[in-house]
């Protein structure tokens, strides 16, 4: 037995079959959404494929661009970079200490760097700079000549790698006479 209804039933069922197997239309926006991030994607992978590939097929151009503490250290691997920093921030102390920027002699930076470590580290003073390889202030000198023969720093006719030699001990000015209440600064 069939009712009158039955047939209209169908036809809206049908009809929502059709309705689910047919895409409705996307707004312009999400369509053009769509392709920039397919652009995007697409160059994003070019480049990084051109990255790769001159990675790989140049290198000596990539390192032609050297740090030229690198080449001092090459040359004495003795020391640590930290000690080449730690000499280029004892001559800001010393310009400090002296109250402009000037030469500064061997005697005046050995003292200002004795000063820095102190203040910077403490009673690790000498542990940390024996770990850069720095030992006595005649290391101070060779890092100084280093800096100078790479074109790094300069020197005045007067100046020598002596001024280096002995200034003081490293126990005598790291551990001996280390004041825990605080650093001292030496004249």
């Amino acid at each position: 037995m069939r009712t009158k209804s039955s047939k209209p039933q169908r036809q809206n069922l049908e009809s929502e079959r059709t309705c689910q197997n047919v895409e409705t239309p996307k707004p312009a926006l999400a369509l053009a959404l769509e392709l920039v991030l397919e652009l995007v994607l697409e160059l994003a992978l070019e480049l990084a494929l051109a990255l790769v590939l001159e990675l790989l097929l140049a290198p000596a151009t990539i390192r032609s661009v050297e740090n030229p503490l690198d080449q001092v250290i090459a040359k004495d691997p003795r020391f640590r970079p930290e000690a080449y920093l730690f000499v280029h921030e004892a001559i800001g102390h010393a310009w400090t200490r002296l109250g402009e920027r000037r030469h500064v002699t061997g005697r005046e930076l050995c003292d200002a760097a004795r000063d820095l470590a102190r203040r910077s580290y403490g009673a690790m003073a000498k542990t940390v700079l024996n770990s850069w390889g720095v030992r006595t202030t005649d290391d101070f000198g060779a890092i100084v000549y280093g800096l100078i023969d790479a074109g790094l720093m300069s020197k005045t006719d007067e100046d020598r790698i002596e001024d280096f030699h002995a200034l003081y001990d490293f126990d005598e000015a790291f551990v001996r006479s280390y004041d825990i209440t605080g650093p001292t600064q030496d004249a």
